[in-house]
């Protein structure tokens, strides 16, 4: 994760603590802690009774108190190797919730340092995903994470499960429900852990429904994952070039049944044209594929705007000529 995100470690953690909204309350009824301006007493009263092992962190990195706001910077993290995750995580969520905390995490990015505002939504978004999920792993419980991949960058997607995976190695009684639209995260997956959301009507009535996918996503590819059942799309280019291949089709069509008329074949050979020249996507790592490919685009068969059927057959004898070549070498 850090590597993703491209940060060495924190370097220090500046935090801001409000007791405006406290002080009303607390101030006569903690007795021993002071008036109005000791402001600080009051905080060490709350800290020692939420978390005693975090009072000595937050003596050592007070700055100064400005009214009733409290400013830290902490820089030393021993006190944090003392402590459990869940602990650390609770006793910070609690300071958030009593005395509207701000944090400011400083990141060391090389030479440099960076806040963690600074950072994009989808460094942030990973950060925040696998904090959760460290902090599950020692706990019983069932996380729920709603499209945990947004804003990330594609790579981030596709290494979405590898990720969840990792965090929760070794852990048992630990759940994780995740719902995404993107099939980057859903590839690979198997079936038994997928779950289809659609809409039924019924007699009138409409219900949702949760069903198991008949097609497994392993091996499908981004592509065929588009064009199945999990997104249902006809095809994966954009709409002008998918309808530029679906009038050659029903050219074609007319051609094999000698329906054309010689306005349609110039229009067949305009559009075989303009998608031979369009750039040829491989989606493949079968180095095999590539190889027959590069050889038969070399043929007088790759090149021709359209074939009759004596040449399709012509065609089939070749490409099993370019096959039985490559296997022998």
């Amino acid at each position: 994760m850090r590597t993703a995100c491209e940060f060495e470690e924190i370097h220090r953690i500046s935090v801001e603590l409000s007791l405006k909204k406290l002080k009303d309350i607390f101030y006569d009824a903690v007795d021993g802690y002071g008036d109005a301006s000791d402001a600080p007493g009051l905080f060490w009263y709350i800290l020692d009774f939420i978390e005693p092992n975090l009072v000595e962190l937050f003596r050592q990195s007070f700055l100064y108190q400005n009214v009733d706001r409290l400013y830290f910077e902490i820089s030393k993290f021993d006190s944090f190797s003392a402590m459990d995750k869940i602990s650390i995580f609770n006793a910070f969520e609690k300071l958030q919730t009593l005395f509207s905390a701000t944090y400011n995490v400083i990141l060391k990015y090389g030479d440099s340092e960076v806040s963690h505002f600074n950072m994009s939504e989808g460094q942030r978004q990973l950060i925040k995903i696998v904090g959760i999920l460290g902090l599950y792993k020692n706990e019983d419980c069932l996380a729920l994470m709603d499209e945990p991949d947004a804003h990330m960058n594609p790579k981030w997607k596709y290494d979405m499960m590898s990720i969840v995976k990792r965090c929760l190695r070794g852990a048992l009684n630990r759940h994780a429900i995740i719902a995404t639209h993107h099939p980057l995260v859903l590839h690979g997956i198997d079936t038994n852990f997928i779950r289809i959301f659609q809409i039924i009507e019924k007699s009138g009535y409409k219900a949702t429904i949760a069903r198991v996918p008949n097609e497994d996503t392993k091996g499908l590819g981004i592509d065929g994952l588009l064009q199945s059942e999990y997104y249902g799309l006809k095809t994966s280019y954009d709409k002008e070039t998918s309808e530029k291949y679906e009038q050659r089709q029903l050219l074609y069509i007319k051609l094999i049944n000698n329906q054309i008329t010689e306005e349609e074949k110039d229009k067949l050979r305009n559009l075989t044209k303009e998608i031979g020249a369009l750039p040829v996507a491989n989606n493949t790592i079968d180095f095999l594929y590539d190889d027959f490919m590069n050889v038969f685009r070399k043929t007088e068969f790759y090149s021709k705007e359209y074939l009759e059927f004596d040449q399709l057959n012509e065609r089939r004898e070749k490409i099993k000529e370019i096959i039985c070549k490559l296997y022998e070498g």
